[in-house]
Formats: C-alpha cells, sequence, structure tokens
C-alpha cells in the first residue's frame, strides 16, 4: 500500500495502484478515495484518428518540401561530394560491394558506414548523375519531417486524451513540421549532397521515437516486443549515420518521464513500465556497446583543417551553438559554410560558456518543465543529440548538418509557444491565424530557396568566403576561380592563403593543380607533396590523401618517374579500388618499370571498370604490344583500329603501326607513320616507327637515316618501343629487330615458336 499525506499532516492509506494495469474502467466503483486508471489504458477516451486530416497534412508536408528543394535537383556535386562519392563510383562485384560495407556496419559503425553505403547504392544505380543524389537527399528530409510530423502528433493525441496539451494536435504538428520542414537552416543538410548523414540519422531517430511511443501504449506483449526489437534495428542503423544518434535512448527516458502522471509514484510507476525502462536499458547497452567499436577518421566537411583538442573542439562547439545557430533560427541571415565569431580556445570563453550553459539548461529542462510535455521534450531534441556531438572530435565544429535535429527541436519549441499566443489571444480568428502563418512559411521559404541557390556550384558556396580569415575558405574560393580558367588570380588567392597558413593542404592541391594545367610537372608534384605530408598532423580522412596520392602520381608520371608513382598510387588503390583512373596510373607506372604482364593485369582492370573511357584504350594496347605473342599483338591491332577511330590523335595511329610491325605488315604501317610525321614532323616515336617500317621494306639507308633523326630528338627513344616480330609478309632482308628499352631490363624478343608459350590473350571488347 502506497502512503501520502493529508492536509494535517496525518498519514492516510492510498490504494495501491501497482496491479491496476488489468482494470478496464475509467474509474474504480465504491472505492473510498478512487484514483482514475493509468493515462496509457484509457484507450476508450483516445480520439479516433481522422485520416483525412492526417492524410492531407502529410501531403502538405511533402509537396511543401519538394517544391521548395525542386530547384536543389539541377545543382551539381560541390565541395566533398566527388570525394564522398567517388569509391563508390565503380566496384567489380556489387555483392562483394554490399558485403564489405555490411560488414563496416558491424565492425565500425561510427564511420559512418550506412551513410556510405547509401552513396555506393546511389553511384551504382545512377552514376554520374547529381540530380539524383539530390533527389535522395530531398526524399530523406520529407520523409524525416512526416516522421518527425507523427510523432508530435501522436504525441498530442494521447496528451489531449489526457487534457494535458492543445487541443488541435494535427495543426499543432504540422506548424512544427513545416517550420522544421522550410527553415534555411535545413538547406545545408538537404541541397548538399555530403550532408545525408544528418538526413539519415534524423528518419532512424523519429521513426524509433516512433515506434517507443507505440509500444509504450501498446496493450498486447506481441505488439510491444515486436515495436522494441524494430526500434533497435533502426537505432543501430542510426547509429551507423551519426553520432548524435546515440542520445535516442535519452530521449526515450524524457518522454517515458513526462509521460508519468503526478499521482502515481515513482516506485508503482516503474513497476507498471517495465518492460518500457527495459527497453530503454537495453538501448542504453547497446549505444555504450558502440562506443567502443573501432572508427575511423569521418570525412566531414572540415578535412583541411587542423584538428583541434578535445576541450577547443567543445568550446568552438558551444560558442557556435550561440553565435550560428540560434542566431541564424531567430533570423536566417547570414548562413555560411564558414561563419565568423565561432572559434573559441577553450571555455575562458564568455560566449562559450554561454552556449554550455544553455545546451545544459535545455537537457535539464525535463526536472523544471514537466507539467509541459510537449515544450519538455522539445528542447530535449535541441540539446541532447548536440552534446553528443561534443564528446567526438572531429575537424569541423560548426555546419548546418550538426544542427539538424536541434532545428527539429527548436521548430517544435516554437510551434509551443505559438500555439501558447493564439490562446492567449482568444481574439484571434482562424482565418487569421492561417494567414500569419502563411506569411512566415512564405517568408522562411523564399531564404532557403536563396541559400538553396549557393549549393548549387562551387562558386555559390564559397565566393562569400573570399575575404574569411580562414585559409582554407581562401584556398576554395582559388579552385573556383582555377575552374573558371583565371590562372594568374587564382595564384595569387592561394598564394595569400599560404600566407595565412603555410601548411594549409588544399591551397598546395589547388597550385599543384595550376602547375599542371601549365605544364609546370615538377612543381606540380612538390606542391601536391606538401599537400600530403600536412595530412599527418591534421589527422585527415584518408580518403583526402587518396585524392592528393592520385594527383601526385599523375605528377610523377607525367616526369616519368615510374617508381615514385608506384610508390604514391598503391596506398591510393587500397583506399579506391574501383577507380578506373588508379588502376590505369598503377599500370603505366609498371609499363615504364617493363613489368609488362603486370602492367597489362592493372590496365585491364581499369578498361574492365570503365569500358567507355576512350584513354584507357592507349596504354591498353601498349600494354598488350609489349607483352607480345599473336593473340595479344592482333587484340591490339584491333584495339588500335577502333582508337583510330574514337581518340583522332597521333598516338593511336603510331600504336596500330607498332602492331602492324610486329605482325610484319609494315605496307599498312607506313601509311599511318607518315600521317603521324605530316601532323608532328618532329615525332620521335613516329620516325622511329618509320626506321623500322623502312628497314622492313628492305631500304636500308632511308632506315638508317630515319632512325638517326629518331636519336637524335630522343636519344632513348629505341629503350621505349619493343618488339615482338610475327612475320605475315615477306620481307626483301631479313629484319633485325630494334635494341630492348634499357640493356638493365632486358625484353626477349618473342618469336612464333616462343610466342605459343606467352599467356592467352583475354578477351577484350573495343568500345
Amino acid at each position: 500500500m502506497g502512503v501520502s499525506r493529508d492536509g494535517k499532516g496525518k498519514k492516510k492509506q492510498k490504494p495501491d495502484i501497482s496491479k491496476l494495469w488489468k482494470a478496464t474502467p475509467t474509474r474504480i466503483p465504491n472505492a473510498e478515495g478512487a484514483v482514475p486508471v493509468i493515462p496509457h489504458q484509457q484507450e476508450a477516451k483516445l480520439e479516433r484518428i481522422h485520416w483525412k486530416y492526417l492524410g492531407g497534412f502529410a501531403a502538405i508536408i511533402f509537396i511543401v518540401i519538394f517544391a521548395l528543394y525542386a530547384y536543389s535537383l539541377n545543382g551539381k556535386t560541390v565541395f566533398n561530394d566527388d570525394l564522398n562519392l567517388r569509391s563508390f563510383t565503380r566496384s567489380y562485384d556489387v555483392s562483394v560491394f554490399w558485403a564489405q560495407q555490411v560488414a563496416n556496419v558491424l565492425s565500425a559503425p561510427l564511420a559512418q558506414p550506412w551513410v556510405k553505403l547509401t552513396y555506393g547504392l546511389d553511384a551504382i544505380s545512377f552514376p554520374q548523375v547529381p540530380a539524383w543524389y539530390h533527389l535522395v537527399n530531398v526524399v530523406l528530409h520529407a520523409t524525416s519531417c512526416l516522421y518527425f510530423y507523427f510523432f508530435v502528433l501522436q504525441l498530442g493525441l494521447r496528451l489531449k486524451a489526457e487534457k494535458r496539451s492543445v487541443n488541435n494536435p494535427y495543426i499543432f504538428a504540422l506548424c512544427g513540421a513545416l517550420l522544421f520542414a522550410c527553415h534555411p537552416l535545413a538547406s545545408g543538410a538537404v541541397a548538399y549532397i555530403s550532408g545525408r548523414a544528418a538526413l539519415l540519422a534524423s528518419c532512424n531517430y523519429f521513426l524509433c521515437l516512433n515506434l517507443f511511443l507505440l509500444a509504450f501504449y501498446a496493450q498486447k506483449v506481441t505488439r510491444i516486443v515486436v515495436c522494441y526489437m524494430l526500434g533497435l534495428l533502426f537505432f543501430f542503423t542510426g547509429i551507423a549515420c551519426s553520432f548524435q544518434m546515440l542520445t535516442l535512448p535519452l530521449t526515450m527516458f524524457v518522454v517515458a518521464y513526462v509521460l508519468k502522471p503526478d499521482e502515481i509514484e515513482w516506485n508503482n510507476w516503474l513497476k507498471e513500465r517495465f518492460q518500457d525502462f527495459g527497453a530503454i536499458a537495453l538501448y542504453l547497452v547497446a549505444a555504450a556497446v558502440t562506443l567502443f567499436s573501432a572508427r575511423t577518421n569521418l570525412l566531414d566537411n572540415g578535412v583541411d583543417l587542423m584538428q583541434m583538442s578535445h576541450f577547443a573542439y567543445a568550446a568552438s562547439c558551444c560558442k557556435a551553438y550561440v553565435t550560428y545557430f540560434l542566431r541564424c533560427f531567430m533570423v536566417p541571415a547570414g548562413l555560411s559554410i564558414e561563419p565568423p565569431f565561432t572559434l573559441a580556445q577553450n571555455f575562458a570563453d564568455p560566449v562559450a560558456i554561454l552556449g554550455a550553459a544553455i545546451l545544459l539548461g535545455g537537457a535539464a529542462s525535463v526536472f523544471w518543465l514537466k507539467r509541459r510535455p510537449v515544450l519538455t521534450i522539445a528542447l530535449s531534441i535541441a540539446t541532447l543529440p548536440f552534446i553528443a556531438d561534443l564528446f567526438f572530435v572531429q575537424h569541423e565544429y560548426v555546419s548546418d548538418q550538426k544542427f539538424y535535429f536541434a532545428l527539429a527541436g527548436l521548430s517544435l519549441t516554437v510551434s509551443c509557444m505559438i500555439f501558447e499566443f493564439v490562446k492567449s489571444k482568444t481574439q484571434m480568428q482562424p482565418k487569421q491565424i492561417i494567414f500569419a502563418g502563411a506569411i512566415l512559411i512564405a517568408v522562411i521559404s523564399g531564404l532557403t530557396v536563396w541559400r538553396e541557390k549557393a549549393w548549387q556550384s562551387n562558386k555559390g558556396v564559397w565566393a562569400g568566403n573570399a575575404d574569411n580569415m580562414s585559409a582554407r575558405a581562401q584556398a576554395e574560393y582559388g579552385r573556383v576561380r582555377l575552374d573558371a580558367g583565371a590562372l594568374d588570380e587564382a595564384q595569387k588567392i592561394e598564394t595569400e592563403a599560404l600566407q595565412k597558413d603555410p601548411d594549409c593542404p588544399n591551397a598546395h592541391e589547388v597550385l599543384g593543380q595550376l602547375y599542371t594545367a601549365k605544364k609546370q610537372d615538377q612543381k606540380a608534384a612538390k606542391e601536391f607533396e606538401l599537400a600530403l605530408e600536412s595530412c599527418e598532423p591534421r589527422k585527415t580522412a584518408i580518403e583526402r590523401r587518396a585524392a592528393y596520392q592520385q594527383q601526385l602520381t599523375r605528377s610523377c608520371l607525367q616526369m616519368h618517374d615510374y617508381v615514385k608513382a608506384q610508390k604514391y598510387v598503391t596506398p591510393a588503390l587500397a583506399v579506391f579500388p574501383g577507380s578506373s583512373n588508379l588502376h590505369l596510373y598503377a599500370g603505366q607506372a609498371l609499363l615504364g618499370q617493363y613489368q609488362f604482364l603486370s602492367a597489362l593485369q592493372e590496365i585491364q582492370t581499369a578498361y574492365t571498370l570503365e569500358p567507355n573511357n576512350p584513354w584507357v584504350l592507349e596504354p591498353l594496347i601498349e600494354a598488350m604490344l609489349d607483352v607480345g605473342g599473336r593473340q595479344y599483338v592482333q587484340t591490339a591491332a584491333s584495339l588500335a583500329r577502333k582508337a583510330m577511330a574514337v581518340m583522332l590523335t597521333p598516338k593511336s595511329k603510331l600504336l596500330f603501326a607498332r602492331a602492324a610491325i610486329d605482325l610484319g605488315r609494315f605496307a599498312q604501317a607506313i601509311p599511318k607513320i607518315q600521317i603521324v610525321l605530316h601532323e608532328e614532323p618532329k615525332n620521335a616515336e613516329a620516325m622511329y616507327l618509320m626506321g623500322v617500317a623502312t628497314h622492313m621494306a628492305g631500304n636500308e639507308k632511308m632506315a638508317l637515316d630515319w632512325r638517326k633523326k629518331a636519336l637524335a630528338q630522343d636519344p632513348n627513344i629505341e629503350k621505349a618501343i619493343v618488339f615482338h616480330l610475327e612475320l605475315e609478309e615477306p620481307a626483301p632482308t631479313k629484319p633485325q629487330a630494334p635494341a630492348a628499352k634499357t640493356s638493365e631490363a632486358p625484353v626477349a624478343k618473342t618469336t612464333e615458336a616462343s610466342a605459343a608459350k606467352t599467356p592467352e590473350a583475354p578477351a577484350v571488347k573495343a568500345p
């Protein structure tokens, strides 16, 4: 029996309500001091769902979001989008790809494997179609807003049945969901493809809260178990998207706490709700176990920034919560990828202290705002997920994606305030309320479209940050000018960025790309090396390092430094195993080191991954000719014919000539060589091939002249070309094959007898 005190301080007996879960009446008849039945059992009092309103308002949310973000479908990939999508643009085997990603979900859930899996699914299904990636983000945002709407509506209906909340849950939920859907702060997650992590986590978060409420008020054990097990599944899925999902059990506890009737004591409430609190405890254990899982550096939006200490990161996040999030929520202006007044070195910063106080106050509001349950839950959503982010140091400390959950919570908070205001102004007519709400939504929607437009290109993202104190922002703006062809202006901008931060990696990267455009490969390689060296102290994500390694490999190949090229392409391939370009670079590096068969395997892999890439054809033909053997050479000749039709380059004609000479068809080779010599009179390879062809035709004097001209143009030309003669046309004299590529690594000249020992050439289809 529970015990309570009357007004005189005397003890009086109170009925034990711990087993009233079996009671069906709303009040125990003929019982002294009858108490109400526990609210969640009042199924008879629950208002019947108006499916017409529910479906209509959900359709409004859906339509508004698609109308609002339709413009983003015209957007391209910006900032880190290409880097995020690059690992998954090609895969050897789709089943292997799925198995690897699922394994990552289990082994490293905090490395956002589910987000990467969705990128891979998009890239495999619709490669090189940015509109599809943007559409997926818009759908996810709409889904998140609908789940949020259903959660608030479900909560409102239950509280209305208990006479503890607003009178019209449908309008109330619509108000909060529309504000969440249309606010400009959401555009950074929706219009930016790489903001998908927040959208995926939010979908799972609000879906789990809906399942929690269904289980919380369920009468049947089967329904309770099914809802909680499904919720646990989506909980793990959300964790694989964002750290902020780890706070879900705390939000569930807040919901259970505020739903507890005041007249029920905690010991009885725990007995009554043992299955619900047991489920929350299970979720907490799952979250705790996940914290010990391995994780890698995230490819967040700050990959080129120096990773801060934990205290500096947490202080900066708290400061950004005030100076950026709350400011832009109230006045949606000045939204930026790098807003000012957000960096703090420690908690000695007064604004950082204020931000921490607001976050802790919002989380603690559950203890003094219990009589206003919806407001309490709203403040919890606005603060708890963001607090979780403080414990995981990342490169970026401020971004729209970080505040996506907080935006939903504050939208619901404002909805509560609006309804409180309307309730106090009883003279306001419904039409006036609807008109005022429509104006508010229209204004913030216009600001959202303006902000959305900025995410259409890198120019829009970075132009507003050109004068920002961040070296990274200035370096990215220099990239924009480089892409526009303003090389001198871009070089000036990058030089100024390096004056602010001499180790700024993306400034070195852009300078490397600039020198590559100017064909100054040695300077380009130096800049890419500097960018790569800055990665270690900054703890840069491996994807970004691999991008630098790829660019450095390309520069090394241009300088014919094949050993160094192989050094950098090998770790890059470990990160991007499905990259056609990296396999091509690896093959070219091996060709330069006379490892012909290994080179052919790499280039064939590149061709398999990207068969419609004409730039793979010429290296593939060259590798086949270097390996030798009749089947390889015949396949090379066939591909060379296709390459001449597709590429229209002198190289393809010379490769065909090489194949023809290898097969003894010198009469077919000479016309192609003559065309190249007419186009490029100083082409050393063409001169050398003409010498070989005329030698086979029996004109020794002309052959010797062409050989001398070729050696004068390029003394190493004889080392660069290998022949495996397979004579088909009779020659006036027995030709002598030219020397192999190097004396240090001689290449045997393959005859018809030895060609039979050469590995059979695989079937290769020309595009």
